[in-house]
């Protein structure tokens, strides 16, 4: 706010010909800050004198006026990372191989709660969460932040069927100011009934501009987590890893299944007068498919499959959006046909040049 008070909202008035490629200045106007800070609700209308260049003086010949009608919602970011938990408990006794963890959280200006993948089997979880969300800063916001607590839930996927089990509670102190880190540390999870311990969550809760919460984030992102994810044992019911073969020998058909990940992207550019946070985006890619009606182990390998297009959930338009979106694709095929010759003959039917790669498409709404 105090920067805010001292800042000049500035207009400027360009002009420019049929034949001119680059357009030239001539006139500006500003209005204070301060004056929309002063009056009632944060708005206002006025008329705004525009100062002309001196050449063009005798064109405008100051009577030209602004118009403007100024809202000011004032919009921040409320930041959310938790890259990392330590020393889980199972309070029911249970072996620390156990502690399946994931989190659940909603942030103050969404009405649904978020929840990071599972950490399998691990009581020292990786679990790289972040959230980001747009507020507009109000007065009842700023006087529902004061003196409150964002509730983290930290819930245990239970091996045997049944409800996952509530391991505990980690309580954020939040603050009402409009440029801050209110906590950046390891934050105890307490158990709901008993308090005692469970574990602790490293946390990051932040509010700022978009270019503050952007810079902090990324900041962050470059420290990394101190300790590496530990793999979940592995189990029949499981899906194949990434390029992986299962033979199916009576057949004699091998699937071929990928697993593609799309993480997140990175300096996002905003389209045209689009705000952050007031758009979603997701990534569309395309990646080969079984055709309808197509059989695999009789047709030529080279027609069976097209590409069809894959999009991930998608997620708040800010310059760094986090997708952390897991999708499976199968290629069946005989088994002496090489996979590598179906993909690129896949790609290379719908006219990418020199058989292409899997493109990647980001999509903004």
């Amino acid at each position: 706010i105090e920067y805010w008070w001292g800042t000049d909202l500035s207009f400027r008035i360009f002009h420019r010909k049929g034949t001119q490629k680059k357009p030239e200045l001539i006139g500006s106007a500003t209005l204070p800050m301060r004056e929309i800070l002063q009056s009632p609700a944060l708005s206002m209308t006025c008329n705004l004198p525009v100062c002309c260049t001196k050449d063009k003086l005798h064109q405008l010949n100051g009577s030209w006026t602004l118009k403007t009608l100024k809202r000011t919602d004032y919009c921040s970011m409320l930041l959310l990372m938790v890259p990392e938990g330590k020393e889980l408990i199972v309070s029911s006794g249970e072996s620390s191989e156990m502690c399946n963890s994931y989190l659940k959280c909603k942030l103050f200006s969404t009405q649904e709660a978020s929840r990071s993948p599972i950490i399998w089997a691990n009581t020292q979880p990786v679990y790289n969460f972040s959230q980001v969300a747009p507020v507009t800063l109000t007065s009842r916001l700023l006087e529902r932040l004061k003196n409150n607590v964002m509730i983290i839930e930290i819930w245990n996927r239970e091996a045997c069927p049944g409800p996952d089990q509530l391991l505990g509670l980690a309580k954020l102190p939040c603050t009402s100011s409009v440029s801050v880190v209110a906590v950046d540390s390891y934050v105890p999870i307490f158990h709901v009934f008993n308090g005692l311990e469970q574990g602790k969550l490293k946390v990051l809760l932040a509010m700022g501009s978009g270019d503050q919460v952007v810079a902090l984030q990324r900041l962050k992102n470059e420290e990394g987590p101190s300790l590496a994810p530990i793999p979940r044992p592995a189990h029949f019911l499981d899906p194949p890893l990434p390029g992986s073969q299962m033979t199916r020998s009576q057949e004699g058909m091998a699937e071929h299944v990928f697993e593609i990940h799309v993480d997140s992207v990175k300096g996002l550019t905003p389209l045209q007068a689009t705000v952050w946070g007031e758009a979603d985006c997701f990534v569309q890619y395309y990646f080969p498919s079984c055709s309808s009606g197509a059989h695999p182990e009789t047709d030529l390998p080279e027609i069976a499959f097209t590409l069809k297009p894959v999009r991930t959930a998608t997620t708040l338009c800010v310059p760094d959006p986090v997708f952390n979106d897991r999708q499976s694709h199968s290629i069946p095929a005989q088994s002496g046909t090489p996979v590598q010759r179906l993909l690129l003959s896949a790609y290379s039917m719908q006219g990418l040049t020199g058989g292409g790669g899997v493109p990647f498409e980001v999509w903004c709404r």
